[in-house]
């Protein structure tokens, strides 16, 4: 089965629950993600390897 390509908008609690699960799904490819908060973006970019 091929992967979907999903982004997360928004990596406070609720967006970084849905991270969490979308990297144990192995039908979803987490191609990126984007917060307000730049730091908290890449923070959480650099702890799931997910380019940002």
């Amino acid at each position: 089965m091929q992967q979907v390509k999903v982004g997360v908008v928004g990596v406070g609690k609720l967006g970084y629950y849905h991270t969490v699960n979308y990297k144990q799904n192995p039908q979803a490819q987490l191609a990126g993600l984007y917060d307000v908060n730049l730091g908290l973006a890449k923070k959480v970019a650099t702890e799931f390897e997910i380019p940002f």
